[in-house]
């Protein structure tokens, strides 16, 4: 028996407060994919009726409601098992393990999922966006696994005409299936053929290039197929090549030695799942060679490790397109997956000017199945996604296909719609790209057009611009992956950093340039979660000045600024001829004035007073047993920000002119005067404290640095 809805969920509803009147079956004609459990409870809100209220009646009340979804478990399994849209995606997110976590449950719960409604600002008769409502699992479980998996909806309004966003179901199997072969075939053929900025990126005719070594598969069919290694320089490859990413996991994985170079040429066997997955994909495909990391590079070779680090980037940027294990924690996870059958629906609701169609958008599954899936926290992926031409991810439940022109999903195989959200850097560069001036995009999957050639475009101050605002979304989003060996940080970001390189101009150092300095030394590690507490790595990497030391997500702010810092030298030195992989030291020598500071317990102090209108963030976590012990430092001056803030002046408002000052957090090196590491960054209101951010002028003779006077301060090397 369906849930019905309940009148209890609207405890909050006042008809003298909002007097108008409304009936309850807004939804006529609710679709047949969704059980009678989503029509008769989300769909027949009254706040359906007040999104269409005018403006003068709404006034400023965001309506909201909530209310019980399904009442027990066996009610909720029901409604997968007969494929309703809503509840098949909630299901979708659930761990694989859920039935064996819910076995000691009791049969009924009072709400064992919950759904709830919000009307976001601007929505209405004029608005495309009707409003969205999400579904999650109810209060009845403590387990961290469980709590807070949801599931969100848009509803776009369809108005009964053609609309630009075509969905397609999902077909019952895997993604193993005839259906999403087909799809794959049908996204590559079109990006090849018809889109004008993929047609000429490693076309047949266009290969030229290839890796040291790759994987030759051959035989007449998949039963008789067999592999081997093939050393590009003794036998020429006769066609294009696709590339694998992937987790290597914690697992036992093989691997590619000096030893089994002659065994692997001879033929390789009993291939872990991912890789024999993809060996099925490139037949599929009609692709002969592949490129898998750990069997193309020499794993116990550290001269041929740092030959192919080098090119790596060249490796994705030339292959045909590039498969990713998405959903797959280790190379035994394989590609496939089954899966339900899962079918976007349409809804009528009966309000406002009449009955209207909309389409239900899962606003979510990009960000669910891709973005937060196990392969994107890997930090080698960002490079490899963002320098492919073309990725094909094999997800936990469909495909996803990314290249220049065209990002999509089985469910929405001709573009996903606006509502689906992407992560983050992918929704600032599709920004970036209404607004380029450039002509020509190396950074295929970025899709901004990067410019190699100054003679391609107009205003070269503004590409620079777009090009730091750029590497530091990438930084932002390499930061909050992970690496199974700490040594790789700088290699993995190599092939990226490549691209941005324009000549002697844009010297790399260890993650920053030194045409953007000093800016890009205000980096600061925003987050004290216990997962995001990692102290430096006990080997050294990179200067304490350079994010790269860090094994924590970092944000660079990018707010426009004023230099402080006098930045009289820069340099790094590269462990290799690479000048963008690892280093073994570096160093800046910088002039400007030194403040003694104390922080303790987040807050800052001069002479044991407090600075007010500050904020600082420790580079080394602090845990919440040291938050009273006090750790002195020197503060320098590295921006300066101008802002107006809007206030209240004698009963007046007006603008008002203030500043910040970005500060470097520094601790002197024991028994190595005039050097200095940096231990954290700071801000201060100097509207505040003119008396307290006041420089001390007899440091010299014991930090060992020179005192230049009080204009330029002292001059120090920060290592």
């Amino acid at each position: 028996m369906a849930d019905s809805y309940t009148h209890a969920a609207t405890s909050w509803w006042d008809e003298d407060r909002y007097p108008y009147s409304w009936e309850p079956d807004f939804a006529d004609e609710v679709s047949p994919d969704l059980c009678s459990t989503c029509q008769n409870t989300i769909f027949k809100a009254p706040i359906w009726r007040e999104m269409y209220m005018p403006p003068d009646e709404l006034g400023e009340r965001f309506p909201e409601y909530e209310g019980i979804h399904h009442h027990s478990y066996e009610s909720f399994q029901c409604a997968v098992d007969q494929s309703c849209y809503i509840c098949v995606e909630l299901y979708n997110t659930l761990p694989v393990n859920f039935s064996e976590m819910t076995e000691n449950m009791d049969s009924v719960k009072s709400e064992f999922t919950k759904w709830s409604i919000n009307c976001p600002d601007g929505c209405g008769n004029e608005s495309p966006n009707c409003g969205n409502f999400s579904v999650s699992l109810g209060s009845w479980t403590s387990d961290d696994q469980l709590q807070g998996l949801s599931i969100q909806f848009h509803l776009l309004r369809i108005d009964g005409k053609p609309t630009d966003i075509r969905s397609e179901a999902l077909t019952l199997g895997s993604t193993n299936s005839t259906e999403a072969w087909n799809r794959a075939n049908q996204w590559i053929n079109e990006c090849t053929a018809e889109h004008g900025c993929c047609a000429h990126l490693t076309s047949p005719g266009s290969v030229t290039w290839f890796p040291t070594r790759l994987i030759e598969i051959f035989g007449n069919d998949e039963s008789e197929t067999h592999i081997r290694l093939i050393e590009t320089k003794e036998t020429t490859p006769s066609g294009r090549y696709i590339t694998l990413s992937h987790c290597w996991g914690n697992a036992n994985m093989m691997r590619l030695e000096r030893s089994k170079i002659e065994e692997f040429k001879a033929g390789i066997v009993n291939l872990p799942k991912t890789f024999n997955d993809l060996v099925i994909a490139a037949r599929k495909f009609g692709i002969k060679y592949v490129w898998i990391d750990c069997l193309c590079i020499v794993q116990d070779e550290m001269s041929d490790w740092e030959i192919e680090c080098s090119i790596m980037g060249k490796v994705y940027r030339n292959a045909f397109f590039n498969i990713a294990a998405t959903a797959s924690h280790n190379s035994h996870g394989g590609l496939f997956y089954d899966r339900l059958k899962s079918k976007p629906c349409t809804v009528i609701l009966s309000a406002g000017k009449g009955r209207e169609m909309f389409l239900l958008v899962d606003a979510r599954q990009f960000e669910r199945d891709v973005t937060n899936s196990p392969l994107l926290k890997r930090g080698w992926i960002v490079q490899e996604r963002l320098l492919a031409p073309r990725v094909l991810h094999f997800a936990r439940r469909q495909l996803f296909w990314e290249c220049k022109k065209l990002s999509a999903s089985e469910t929405y195989p001709y573009g996903l719609p606006s509502a689906v959200h992407g992560d983050y850097l992918q929704q600032d560069l599709e920004e970036n790209k209404k607004n380029s001036v450039v002509k020509k995009a190396p950074l295929y999957l970025l899709k901004f057009p990067l410019c190699r050639s100054y003679e391609e475009v107009e205003g070269v101050e503004e590409i620079d611009q777009k090009e730091v605002k750029l590497w530091y979304q990438i930084v932002k989003m390499y930061s909050q992956t992970s690496l199974t060996f700490s040594s790789d940080k700088l290699p993995a970001l190599s092939g990226i950093a490549k691209f941005f390189q324009n000549g002697p101009r844009n010297t790399y150092l260890a993650g920053i340039w030194k045409a953007h300095l000093p800016h890009g030394l205000a980096w600061y590690r925003p987050y004290q979660t216990q997962e995001t507490r990692l102290p430096r790595p006990e080997k050294y990497r990179a200067p304490t000045w350079s994010w790269m030391s860090m094994d924590s997500p970092i944000t660079i702010a990018q707010d426009s600024a004023s230099p402080i810092l006098r930045i009289l030298d820069a340099q790094t030195s590269p462990c290799t001829v690479d000048p963008t992989g690892p280093v073994s030291g570096g160093f800046l020598v910088v002039e400007g004035p030194l403040i003694p500071l104390t922080w303790k317990g987040h807050w800052l102090y001069k002479n044991q007073e407090t600075i007010y209108g500050t904020s600082s963030w420790l580079d080394e976590p602090r845990s919440d047993t040291q938050l009273d012990e006090e750790i002195e430092f020197f503060a320098l001056p590295l921006l300066q920000y101008d802002y107006t803030v809007w206030q209240n002046l004698n009963w007046h408002y007006q603008y008002v002119p203030h500043t910040c000052i970005a500060f470097l957090f520094l601790q002197p090196v024991q028994n190595h005067l005039g050097r200095f590491v940096r231990i954290g960054m700071g801000t201060a209101e100097n509207t505040h404290n003119d008396d307290k951010l006041v420089m001390a002028k007899d440091l010299g003779d014991k930090l060992g640095v020179t005192y230049l006077g009080e204009e330029r301060g002292y001059r120090l090397t920060i290592v």
